[in-house]
């Protein structure tokens, strides 16, 4: 048995090791639907590496608080790549938006973040 690479975890503490991009699909419409409100993606390998997503709805008006944006709808976005300093956020309108992201970062393709307006978050000023 090989070790999983990725794995996702979702609020209601679901876990997917390894999951194709039809299971990261099924996983995102949970959300859409509201039976989730976010799910994190980490490579196991590298702790600091991780991709998020959570509907902007599901921070109850607290987006702005919690998240540090605006946002009223769509989703939220988040990408760490190491350091605290390459903590990037952006803004989805849909469930496919956040799709093609998360499956870009799982998959490791190049260009994946360039559709995105991505913003650092400075979290140690929260």
């Amino acid at each position: 048995m090989t070790e999983p690479t990725l794995r996702i975890v979702t609020d209601r503490g679901l876990v997917q090791d390894d999951p194709s991009a039809f299971q990261l699909l099924v996983l995102l419409q949970e959300i859409r639907r509201g039976s989730e409100n976010f799910l994190v993606a980490h490579r196991l390998s590298r702790p600091e590496h991780y991709f998020q997503t959570v509907r902007a709805d599901a921070v109850r008006g607290r987006a702005q608080d919690c998240y540090g944006t605006r946002a009223a709808s769509g989703y939220l976005i988040e990408y760490r790549d190491g350091s605290p300093d390459r903590h990037y956020q952006a803004e989805c309108a849909t469930h496919t938006e956040v799709h093609d992201a998360v499956t870009g970062w799982a998959e490791g393709r190049d260009g994946w973040h360039e559709p995105y307006a991505w913003t650092r978050l400075d979290l140690g000023a929260r």
